[in-house]
């Protein structure tokens, strides 16, 4: 018999312990200096004392007596700062409040309601102490530093709005040179130069910004010919001014971004073409006719079209690198007033450094 009166005996206990807990209200102090005094005042009286652990930690209990007896009421949260200790006075509306000594005391804006299970976490430290409130148990990260940073608060080089200047270099792949240089001959040399580029973004938020850049493709060198009648060696320089909006998607730590817009460019063709001396025979007579060879220019400027995306990874506050690449249309007339033109497409991909300047 003795095995159920024990059970009872246990179920009963624990039925007490739940109820007690249930009906539990708790003021943690967090932030106050290591080994401080903290002292918890309910409208004019001492409610509870305690001293903060080696974290500026500590549980002070609001008893059903320091309340007297009531259950849920209003109340107003102020903190005193004095050397070795922080006092926290929770004053109900209508209450004679703690008149308190010397030390200065702050109040913390709002009232705030306090019921059978109400876990007040106050924040002690200065200029300005806070307080949050939950019903029962707190989570933990409201006990450590995490609670000050919101959950989607933003790293701190996180991508962001400012103006920033950079400069990179890349590959560039010049789509017509070939054949606008050799036409059905075949060429030695390379349409694929390396390239430059500098300029200025300025983000005006982190999903949308305007860059003007200057993109410098190396030049280009074809030469080709028929052996013993002619050759011939081509250059391609050309200079692209671009002005793009940028639509970009600003994650954690990256923006992916892409752009359009327009380029201007100014290309100058030189083609230095080289005859050989020919030897014929006329009427059984060799005769020798002079080669020679004869340089032409061709000067264009225009207006094109740019569209491509990249990305960028914020190294720090004002440091980002990136990675992009694009296609770029070279166009323009004669500016000699010729009929001369320039029709092609560049593609290019760049890396390099962008510097934050403001913002």
């Amino acid at each position: 018999m003795r095995a159920p009166w024990r059970l009872v005996v246990a179920a009963a206990v624990l039925n007490l312990t739940v109820i007690a807990a249930a009906s539990a209200q708790t003021v943690i102090v967090t932030k106050a200096p290591p080994g401080s005094a903290i002292e918890l005042i309910v409208n004019s009286a001492v409610a509870a004392t305690a001293t903060a652990d080696a974290t500026g930690m500590a549980t002070l209990p609001i008893t059903p007596e320091a309340r007297g007896g009531k259950t849920e009421s209003d109340t107003y949260v102020f903190v005193e700062y004095c050397d070795n200790l922080r006092r926290v006075i929770l004053i109900e509306p209508g209450m004679q409040g703690y008149a308190g000594g010397q030390c200065p005391r702050r109040e913390v804006q709002g009232a705030y309601v306090l019921r059978g299970t109400t876990t007040l976490v106050v924040n002690v430290s200065e200029p300005a102490p806070s307080v949050l409130v939950r019903q029962g148990r707190v989570p933990p990260a409201w006990l450590t530093d995490e609670v000050e940073r919101p959950a989607d608060a933003k790293p701190a080089n996180a991508p962001s709005r400012g103006l920033y200047g950079f400069a990179g270099g890349g590959l560039t792949s010049f789509r017509n040179a070939a054949v606008f240089a050799c036409g059905s001959d075949t060429c030695d040399g390379s349409t694929k130069p390396m390239t430059f580029s500098a300029g200025v973004t300025f983000w005006l938020t982190p999903w949308f910004g305007i860059e003007g850049s200057y993109l410098k493709p190396g030049e280009i060198r074809l030469s080709g010919g028929l052996d013993t009648l002619y050759n011939f060696t081509s250059s391609l320089q050309t200079d692209v001014l671009t002005m793009v909006g940028k639509a970009g998607l600003p994650l954690s730590r990256v923006r992916v971004y892409g752009f359009g817009g327009a380029t201007f460019s100014r290309a100058h063709w030189n083609t230095l073409q080289t005859i050989d001396d020919q030897t014929v025979f006329v009427d059984g007579v060799e005769t020798t006719i002079k080669g020679g060879a004869q340089s032409l220019d061709l000067h264009t400027q225009g207006w094109s079209w740019i569209a491509g995306g990249g990305l960028e990874v914020p190294a720090s506050r004002r440091l980002s690198i990136f990675g992009e690449g694009g296609l770029a249309g070279i166009k323009g007339d004669d500016r000699q007033g010729g009929e001369g033109k320039m029709d092609d497409r560049v593609l290019y991909f760049l890396v390099g450094v962008r510097v934050r300047i403001l913002g």
